[in-house]
């Protein structure tokens, strides 16, 4: 068998390399409605006064998107978003598996993007690098043209 069917039959066996997982279980109503609602309305409360806090309790602290429109694939070319999902997951697992420290807690999701004409993203918008306690955050915002 090569590797490149090797390869296939991993894939189609995992359906996809990453997932993602909850940090808590929900062993009871009283659990359910901490982490869901009616509890859940107090930290959507919150976080809609004090913006600024968002990272400390959310998902959106370790978190980071690897995207892609597929236009560029490890050398072999435009294979649209879907051949390049398989790739995204895979850099996921290298950064999950590789990067230790702060970053160990991180939750990673591949992104495609599909798009009907092809277009520069660097057109469009702007990658921003701030650091706070310690990591570097990435943000897109779109350009204005």
């Amino acid at each position: 068998m090569t590797i490149g069917e090797k390869s296939l039959r991993l894939h189609r066996h995992l359906r996809g390399k990453i997932a993602v997982s909850p940090k808590a279980k929900i062993e009871s109503f009283g659990d359910l409605s901490v982490y869901y609602t009616p509890g859940v309305g107090a930290v959507s409360s919150y976080l809609a006064r004090h913006k600024e806090k968002m990272r400390k309790f959310t998902i959106k602290g370790n978190t980071v998107a690897i995207v892609s429109d597929g236009s560029a694939v490890l050398g072999l070319g435009n294979l649209g978003p879907e051949g390049a999902i398989p790739v995204m997951e895979g850099k996921a697992m290298i950064f999950k598996e590789f990067v230790t420290g702060i970053f160990s807690n991180i939750i990673i999701h591949p992104l495609k993007i599909s798009i009907l004409h092809p277009i520069n993203l660097d057109d469009y918008f702007i990658i921003t690098f701030r650091s706070n306690e310690n990591i570097t955050f990435f943000t897109y915002k779109k350009r204005s043209v």
